[in-house]
């Protein structure tokens, strides 16, 4: 059964719970060129008591296609229920989704409003916050740093850092390190991708 389909960059995307598309092996997800079918990004997987693993929903945001529904990998990826395609590699969102029932639970819609990505279904947790059946990704909420120094008065030698949320040692932890060429003074500041300075800010040293 197909559930869901959307144009993504130049394709058109299906995703569902079939294992093929005309022949083709395709794990839940399959794109068509025009001409053919082939699985998208390795497909999606994952082993549950009493369902099977699907693609539920697909939305378009951005640069990404965002998939949702019942399944804890995206090719090679542990994403947990939902995860963005960028034409070559799976993104987690943060540490995924988190069912009241695991056995047979799932993510069934996604819709973008307000500048944010919206997903529901019957989570109880949303990365590592509680969130009943539905929550909203905001990139203000990513570990990361910005493109260029939040200040006009920064200095052009600022260092920009950025930091993947998969080396967060646990959630709401961020360990940074970085080697200087010489050894100067070196003032450090955390901003996030908004040029909002946080609380880790650290001192001169």
């Amino acid at each position: 059964v197909v559930y869901a389909v959307e144009p993504f960059r130049g394709a058109l995307v299906a995703g569902g719970d079939f294992d093929q598309a005309n022949g083709v092996p395709a794990r839940r997800l399959a794109s068509w060129d025009g001409a053919s079918w082939r699985e998208l990004g390795g497909g999606v997987d994952g082993s549950f008591s009493q369902t099977q693993p699907r693609v539920q929903d697909l939305v378009v945001d951005g640069p990404y296609l965002t998939v949702t529904g019942i399944f804890y990998t995206c090719g090679d990826s542990t994403t947990n229920y939902i995860a963005r395609w960028d034409g070559a590699t799976w993104h987690p969102l943060g540490w995924g989704l988190q069912m009241a029932t695991p056995s047979h639970g799932g993510a069934w819609a996604l819709g973008l409003y307000d500048g944010g990505l919206f997903v529901g279904g019957n989570m109880i947790k949303a990365g590592s916050k509680s969130s009943s059946y539905i929550a909203r990704w905001d990139e203000a909420d990513l570990v990361t740093a910005v493109e260029s120094p939040p200040h006009a008065d920064t200095p052009r030698d600022a260092l920009t850092l950025h930091v993947s949320p998969a080396v967060c040692a646990k959630p709401g932890r961020v360990e940074i390190m970085y080697t200087l060429a010489q050894s100067p003074h070196v003032r450090t500041g955390v901003h996030d991708v908004r040029g909002r300075a946080g609380d880790g800010a650290g001192g001169a040293g």
